[in-house]
């Protein structure tokens, strides 16, 4: 056994860790085939109790009992368990708690802000395929936040989300078509992605699509497109 890929278990037999993740797949799924110990909880396990427990705050903050910039004693003590527990449960490949790590840090929220620690935690997500975290990624591009400004590599995430359906990824890949922000300037290539943002109800892409429409950049000019897409980004409900 490779001895930098062994996971050591609290009764100190060690084990492949894909193993670890295999035994709770088989009939020992909870504890371990030498000694019958219990196992540590799996990613999954950590990722929702922290979550669970950072909720609780969560709420108690959005009713006004506290702030995040003056989080009472127990709060923050709860707080720092929870970013405890989302590290170990990141560390380990959770998806979800990479994401939360990146928008507590981004935010502020019960930690001292970071874009860079964010940017971190945010790419691993990105890099798994999170669409959430690679639109927020892209921002901290933009922004130059924890990370070199770049619209080039904003537009990379951009597109990444979009593609799966991310409706503010597509609406800021429209504009920076628009403005050729890190990419060649380009009406057409706006108005598609105005579109697809527009189709989904996004209502700044609905009026963006109605000025093209309008001024007949990128596609025909058409004031009858443009008053329906005027027409549906005022409707509201």
């Amino acid at each position: 056994m490779n001895v930098a890929s062994a996971t050591a278990l609290p009764c100190t037999h060690a084990f492949h860790g894909d193993c670890v993740a295999q035994l709770r797949n088989i009939g020992v799924s909870e504890v371990c085939p030498l000694c019958r110990t219990p196992l540590p909880p799996g990613p999954e396990k950590v990722f929702e109790e922290a979550t669970r427990c950072f909720m609780v705050v969560f709420k108690r903050v959005e009713r006004g009992e506290a702030s995040w910039s003056a989080l009472p004693p127990a709060m923050q003590q709860d707080v720092d368990a929870d970013v405890s527990g989302w590290q170990t449960a990141a560390t380990s490949g959770d998806v979800g708690a990479q994401y939360n790590l990146g928008q507590l840090f981004d935010s502020g929220q019960g930690v001292v802000q970071d874009y860079a620690e964010a940017a971190k935690w945010y790419t691993m997500a990105a890099e798994d395929g999170f669409a959430d975290a690679q639109h927020k990624l892209g921002i901290l591009y933009v922004h130059g936040r924890g990370v070199p400004q770049s619209y080039k590599i904003a537009v990379q995430w951009y597109k990444k989300a979009a593609v799966q359906g991310f409706v503010e990824s597509q609406f800021n890949l429209g504009t920076n078509f628009e403005r050729g922000r890190g990419v060649p300037q380009s009406y057409k290539e706006a108005a598609r992605w105005f579109r697809m943002a527009a189709d989904q109800g996004n209502r700044e892409a609905q009026f963006s699509l109605a000025v093209l429409y309008c001024e007949g950049r990128g596609v025909t000019q058409s004031k009858k497109e443009a008053a329906r897409w005027y027409k549906k980004q005022l409707t509201r409900g």
